[in-house]
């Protein structure tokens, strides 16, 4: 009884020890050599051992345990070695593994079909306890006795049952830690990459703003250079770095910037024709590249690249475009002749980025250049045109003054040639009333004569009376025709003083004047059709305006109809602007271009025509000064004249 109760003791010693040890040890594998420890101390029997199963792998891996028979005082220890599970096959723990649940094999039991125990015939327990997890069965304690004497007893089973339990807990913690710590060890490289991508992405940042910067004030290429080539080192080795401009109308290569430890002296500034060499090899194809020695000879063999310029002991050499708003400006590299520096792609993508902001900052550069000189060549202009415009200003008024002076002369020429014409028409009807007068006096001196000498005869007498009602007709008409001259004359100086303005309804003042007109005047068979728009309201001379209609409707009926029974006239209104369009045409026999171009003239006849000349002068006097207007006349293809009178329809003097 006491041997039973001391068992018990240690067995729940066993597992309290087992059940607080977890927090004593960092890993399983520590773990499991103290379960190891606890197991050689605690059994009567040194045989038992403990298998890991991976139910993904189907692997057994033995991890620990020892084998002892014939009661030998050293435990023999079994090698740590893993197995398929497929080798175990007929064995008592391909069992367990497999089904996951407790299997106890006793001699007799007829279960010799095991491969334990036909493998050894002394075996005459075996005890198998499965480490059930979450995800299945992950391994097995299995205990055995080759003695009768030392068999275990079921209690004793129980407690092997709670220890598998304890173990395979156990073991899950430090599975589920370790694939915790590895979690979290993923993240932290995911997180470093992350933040070593930000720092990178900063530093691109920055350096983009900053170069960009740079074209905030204008400064010269000789001075970008140097700036741009000390931010983007920030980002890469840049140690032997080059810019090249690309003069596409010359098709040369400039070497405008070189920091080259071989290629300084003899690249640096110069010219080269475009085609050999790597750069040209960028520009052709508008795209960044990387070389390397073998990629280079083989382009060359290949003949994509004619030739190679410059320094040929480089390691990796690479190049972007520098292309803004679809323009070539040229190229940008960067080269290393250390095989312990190597630029990849990713150096390739960044020079690329930066190539583009760069290629940006030269051409906002070389604009601005240009806008400059540009700006310095427009001042010179400014100053050039400047003298210039003052030198006309001092022209335009020796003109405008000179201009003044013709026009006063040109108005006493305009008065003497009216004064003259007015005298030379005046004068043949006064001369024609003088010889009347004179022929009167004859006839008068005859008839005293004959009255004296008493001779008068009443034939005598009747011829007196009729030749001095004939000269008296001659010269009625001749005072006559000298009275209308002189007061056409004083209507061309017309009397500004005197205009009056009027705001009238336009179509019912011409449908007014029309018919005072048609009143007035013998229109006979003519019509006369006005088609004029209603509403149109204008402030006007309207006593100018009137004549002007008078003299128009005149002058086409007397010239224009002389031998047309059925002449017609069209009076049409029309507006632009804030001025009014009058057309005014007739169906009349019109003029020949000659006589067209003086119809304006003061005192101008044609051969066909009769009259003073002064009619059609005073409708252009009063349309260009009562009405501040223009007159326009022009002969119509179908016969007749067409008069276009355009003046204010807000007429202020």
């Amino acid at each position: 009884m006491s041997t039973k109760r001391s068992d018990l003791h240690d067995s729940l010693e066993m597992l309290s020890e087992l059940a607080q040890c977890y927090d004593s040890y960092s890993n399983a594998s520590d773990y499991l050599g103290f379960v190891n420890s606890l197991l050689s101390r605690q059994l009567k029997s040194q045989n038992y051992f403990l298998v890991l199963y991976d139910t993904k792998s189907t692997i057994v891996e033995y991890v620990f345990g020892c084998e002892q028979k014939d009661r030998l005082k050293v435990a023999t220890q079994l090698n740590r070695s893993s197995l398929p599970l497929a080798a175990l096959k007929h064995s008592a723990l391909y069992q367990l593994l497999d089904n996951n649940d407790q299997l106890c094999c006793n001699w007799g039991q007829q279960l010799q079909h095991y491969s334990e125990f036909s493998r050894d015939s002394s075996l005459q327990q075996w005890l198998g306890f499965p480490l059930s997890a979450a995800d299945g069965c992950i391994g097995a304690l299995v205990v055995s006795s080759f003695e009768q004497s030392c068999s275990y007893t079921s209690e004793q089973q129980k407690v092997f049952a709670l220890m598998a339990i304890y173990i395979a807990i156990a073991l899950d913690m430090y599975s589920a830690h370790k694939s915790i710590e590895q979690q979290v060890g993923i993240k932290i490289k995911s997180l470093e990459v992350q933040l070593k991508n930000k720092i990178k992405d900063e530093k691109l940042h920055r350096a983009l703003f900053e170069i960009t910067s740079l074209t905030s004030d204008f400064i010269e290429l000789k001075d970008l250079y140097p700036k741009l080539h000390a931010i983007f080192s920030t980002l890469l080795d840049a140690s032997n770095v080059g810019i090249l401009l690309y003069d596409e109308s010359k098709n040369q290569l400039h070497y405008d910037y070189v920091i080259d430890i071989y290629d300084k002296e003899t690249l640096g500034g110069a010219i080269i024709p475009f085609g050999p060499g790597m750069c040209s090899y960028v520009i052709r194809e508008r795209r960044p590249c990387l070389f390397t020695p073998e990629i280079v000879s083989a382009n060359l063999q290949s003949g994509e690249m004619p030739g190679v310029l410059g320094a040929q002991n480089f390691s990796t050499w690479i190049g972007a475009p520098l292309i803004s708003a679809n323009r070539v400006y040229g190229v940008i590299y960067v080269q290393s002749y250390s095989a312990s520096l190597l630029y990849n792609q990713a150096d390739l993508d960044i020079l690329e980025f930066v190539a583009s902001y760069v290629a940006s900052s030269i051409e906002i550069t070389i604009r601005t250049a240009q806008l400059k000189d540009e700006q310095m060549h427009l001042a010179e202009q400014h100053h050039l045109l400047e003298a210039e415009n003052r030198q006309l200003d001092l022209t335009l008024k020796e003109l405008h003054a000179t201009e003044q002076e013709l026009i006063k002369k040109q108005k006493m020429l305009s008065l003497g040639s009216l004064v003259s014409n007015l005298a030379s028409e005046v004068n043949l009807p006064i001369n024609n009333c003088l010889e009347s007068i004179n022929r009167i006096e004859a006839f008068d001196r005859q008839f005293q004569r004959q009255f004296k000498n008493v001779q008068l005869s009443e034939e005598t007498l009747i011829n007196y009376v009729q030749n001095v009602q004939k000269v008296e007709e001659v010269l009625q008409d001749n005072l006559h025709r000298a009275a209308q001259l002189i007061n056409n004359f004083k209507k061309i100086a017309v009397d500004q003083s005197r205009h009056e303005l009027r705001n009238v309804d336009l179509n019912n003042y011409l449908k007014d004047t029309i018919h005072a007109i048609e009143q007035s005047t013998d229109v006979q068979g003519h019509s006369i059709l006005l088609q004029c728009d209603t509403g149109i309201t204008i402030t006007t001379n309207c006593t100018a305006l009137t004549q002007i209609l008078k003299h128009l409707v005149a002058n086409s009926i007397k010239h224009g109809f002389e031998k047309q029974p059925e002449g017609k006239i069209n009076i049409s209104i029309g507006r632009f602007h804030e001025n009014l369009i009058i057309n005014y045409s007739d169906s009349g026999r019109g003029m020949n271009d000659r006589d067209l171009e003086h119809l304006f003239d003061p005192f101008f006849t044609s051969k066909n025509t009769s009259g003073t000349g002064l009619g059609t002068n005073l409708i252009y006097n009063l349309v260009t000064r009562s009405l501040l207007g223009k007159i326009e006349v022009k002969n119509l293809k179908v016969g007749g004249l067409a008069f276009c009178i355009t003046f204010p329809m807000q007429l202020q003097y």
